[in-house]
């Protein structure tokens, strides 16, 4: 320009893609196809960007373009020069890349080494951005220059890569896959995650029992296959092929997994459960005889069908005592090891003390076993015989093989507290076997009490004059009841350890009642006994059915709780999930035109109201309520338990009440719902 006039001279640019206007076309079909912005050291020597398009496209005015994440300026801009070779790549490597990767590379510049993200980098042509890719995890102010949602980024020496198809869908985080790299050559195909399946053994397993354990791959290459117990345990032993062989040593629920990994490292894991039980014991023989001789004799059990042992031997014993039987009576077992001579197997406990019946085992080491059963030609065993029993002194031997962890079981008579009474029943298991599972204590009730439902507590002794409460029942009635406990491996070791025996007690609920009886049975060494049957869980009370509706009563008699109820709180246990509104209807009187108020204790808001009613006026009356599922869902704890109150106000004069009543009472409360 010159006196403020200006000339203009005319300039040609060749637009080797063709033009649209007064503008070049942009190449078409030119994708970022690899980047690897983070290689292992400093700086990351060994970064790298593929592009991919047409083959032989002229890369002239297409540029590579780093865009900060913190702020979103322009950070590095690398000009392209050159074309696409005949697999339609092009790589721009690091000068110091390692030979793998400069050697194939068709431009060296530092500034390919990238920032780690969050972070973008674009593709453009004379400012126009043909693609682009963000990188990382943007939050707050962090800015993606990328398209659609970012691709979470990728470790240490891995690639981010397109497909073999070099797919462009527009969203990074679904185009690009990390994983190993391929610099300068067409890119693999993406790799199909594993899939495994896992086929276990049905049904229970016992101790020592091989078991096969088939895993399946159902998709993707697999590199490796191990065993573990549990996800990421110890190794559940070399497989061969996709195949595990093993048996366990021990009782017990084990889990198996089997985990596939892939090439490239993706993992995939498929496990189940197996339980394995004590061997069934291998009978040896029994014997089952009354014997009546003289004080001073004996009763001897001859088993001529035991055959030789080749592990230690468990003798039981089971036996009845007559009602002739001396309170403090024991009985002395021996073994005749030699024609003549006898060896003491150990004693049983009181048979008074075990309410008229014991189980009593022994245990004969496998040299004594054989040894006797060589010498005498049969196995032969004794204890000394009542005086007068008059036949009534009745026992039965039963000799069986012991495998590691035989289950031990005792199996308590019925036992019914009489109107004169003592303070307590009891239970005797004398010689137990040491325990390695926990116990599944079993007990049966019934029983009366003119002031309403009473609970038993059963005790066990842990110590001369140390009892541990082991187990509560429910409200005991007139019919019998039965209900699931479980009373821990360590408590029973424990018994065992200072006394020598397992001893349980309990008392009455109520002292005048005739019918107070219990039976209780105990099994441990018996994993699969501590679990419920299909289709039941235990929710606190024992295994109940998964879908039978929940319905349960407390204060089941007629005489009901009187005195003093004003808004006494019941529980109810076991209580399951709902599966829809509840029912719940109880009877009350009092006197002067009483009413009633129901309550329930929900977890979210305290004690809410279920409902009230009139009535009673000396004679029950009864009301039902419902309960809407929302309420039971906010009642039901995670012990399973739900609590109401039922307020009986009367308005009786001061000194005055109902005849026969300690008034005001409440009974039959009872509560259902579907599951």
């Amino acid at each position: 320009c010159s006196g403020g006039a200006c000339s203009y001279a005319a300039t040609t640019t060749t637009c080797p893609h063709g033009c649209a206007g007064a503008a070049c076309t942009p190449p078409a079909g030119l994708v970022i196809s690899e980047l690897l912005y983070n290689s292992d050291g400093f700086p990351d020597t060994d970064s790298y960007l593929e592009i991919h398009g047409p083959p032989g496209l002229d890369l002239a005015g297409v540029a590579i373009v780093a865009v900060n994440g913190n702020g979103g300026g322009d950070y590095v801009t690398i000009a392209l020069e050159g074309q696409l070779d005949s697999d339609g790549l092009f790589l721009v490597a690091h000068p110091e890349a390692a030979d793998g990767i400069a050697l194939v590379a068709d431009l060296l510049d530092e500034g390919i080494d990238l920032q780690n993200g969050p972070d973008s980098v674009q593709l453009r042509y004379r400012g126009v951005v043909l693609d682009a890719l963000a990188y990382g995890t943007f939050s707050g102010p962090a800015i993606a220059a990328g398209e659609g949602a970012p691709h979470p980024g990728a470790d240490v020496g891995e690639s981010l890569h397109r497909d073999e198809t070099y797919a462009d869908t527009g969203e990074n985080a679904a185009d690009f896959t990390a994983g190993a790299g391929t610099p300068g050559a067409p890119n693999a195909p993406a790799e199909a995650a594993p899939e495994v399946v896992l086929s276990c053994p049905t049904g229970d397993a016992v101790v020592g029992q091989v078991l096969a354990f088939d895993a399946t791959p159902t998709r993707g290459d697999v590199a490796t296959l191990a065993f573990t117990l549990g996800a990421g345990g110890a190794s559940a032993g070399e497989a061969v092929g996709f195949r595990l062989e093993r048996s366990f040593d021990a009782p017990g629920a084990y889990v198996v997994t089997a985990t596939a990994t892939s090439p490239s490292g993706a993992t995939d894991a498929a496990s189940c459960a197996v339980t394995v039980v004590a061997a069934p014991a291998t009978e040896l023989g029994g014997s089952e005889l009354c014997g009546a001789a003289a004080s001073g004799g004996y009763v001897e059990h001859h088993l001529a069908g035991a055959v030789e042992a080749d592990g230690p031997v468990r003798v039981g014993v089971r036996y009845e005592a007559p009602a002739s039987t001396p309170s403090s009576q024991r009985f002395v077992w021996e073994l005749e090891t030699a024609p003549g001579a006898w060896s003491s197997l150990g004693e049983g406990a009181d048979a008074a003390a075990a309410g008229g019946f014991l189980t009593v085992t022994f245990e004969v080491p496998e040299a004594t076993f054989n040894g006797a059963l060589a010498a005498v030609g049969e196995l032969v065993v004794r204890r000394a015989a009542l005086a007068g029993a008059g036949g009534e002194d009745c026992d039965a031997v039963t000799l069986w093989l012991a495998p590691a962890e035989t289950p031990a079981s005792y199996r308590g008579a019925e036992q019914c507290f009489g109107s004169g009474a003592g303070a307590y029943l009891y239970d005797v298991m004398s010689n137990p076997v040491p325990a390695t599972t926990d116990g599944v204590l079993m007990i049966r009730f019934k029983g009366t009490n003119p002031y309403g439902p009473g609970k038993y507590t059963f005790q066990l002794q842990t110590g001369q004059n140390t009892w541990v409460d082991v187990a509560q029942t429910r409200e005991a009635i007139g019919t019998w009841r039965e209900q699931r406990f479980i009373v821990s491996a360590d408590l029973l070791n424990q018994a065992m350890a200072t006394m020598g025996w397992i001893r349980f007690r309990h008392s009455a609920v109520y002292s005048g009642a005739g019918d107070n009886c219990t039976q209780l049975s105990l099994d441990y060494n018996c994993p699969s006994c501590l679990l419920c049957p299909p289709g039941e869980e235990d929710l606190g009370v024992g295994c109940v059915s998964t879908t039978a509706p929940y319905d349960y009563t407390l204060i089941d008699s007629n005489a009901g709780k009187c005195a003093q109820l004003y808004g006494t709180e019941l529980t109810f246990e076991g209580v399951p999930t709902a599966g829809g509104d509840g029912s719940f209807s109880l009877q009350w009187l009092g006197c002067g035109s009483p009413s009633v108020a129901v309550t329930l204790w929900t977890l979210n808001s305290g004690w809410v109201d279920v409902g009230s009613a009139s009535g009673g006026d000396c004679g029950y009356a009864s009301a039902t309520f419902t309960i809407p599922e929302a309420y039971l869902d906010a009642a039901v704890t995670a012990g399973h338990t739900l609590k109401v109150k039922a307020r009986v106000t009367d308005h009786c004069a001061a000194g005055t009440g109902c005849a026969s009543y300690s008034d005001p009472c409440i009974r039959k409360l009872r509560l259902t719902f579907p599951r």
